[in-house]
């Protein structure tokens, strides 16, 4: 699915063309399970929806991130199945092991002023 999204931030191809290559992702997955065929098909829907808040996501925050930031792992759902985009941001921010620049964008954008104000003072350390 990374590289779906990575492919999506260096080409301005048709979207349902990534949309379809993280959905075929899942039906790989999903073909793995032994569930029934009425059940995979929900299950489809689901991440066919879970695929497209990550497509939109991504689109909306491709300038704040490097390409080599690793974002799937830090998406947050909620139990109705949306993108909690908030505790997205801040688990991107928090990390440690991610590029501090993507890190700084990221909190500046949502307006996370102490962790904002840790990030300025760690860039100053480098400078």
């Amino acid at each position: 699915m990374k590289e779906c999204l990575h492919k999506l931030g260096r080409e301005f191809l048709y979207p349902h063309g990534h949309l379809d290559c993280i959905a075929k992702k899942g039906e790989e997955s999903a073909s793995t399970l032994f569930v029934p065929s009425r059940l995979k098909n929900a299950l489809m829907d689901v991440l066919r929806s879970m695929a497209r808040q990550a497509f939109n996501w991504y689109l909306h925050h491709r300038y704040f991130i490097s390409d080599d930031f690793d974002v799937l792992s830090s998406f947050h759902w909620r139990l109705d199945g949306t993108l909690d985009e908030l505790k997205t941001a801040q688990a991107l921010v928090q990390r440690q092991d991610g590029d501090i620049s993507s890190r700084f964008r990221i909190a500046s954008s949502y307006l996370f002023v102490r962790r904002y104000a840790e990030i300025t003072r760690r860039i100053s350390e480098y400078l």
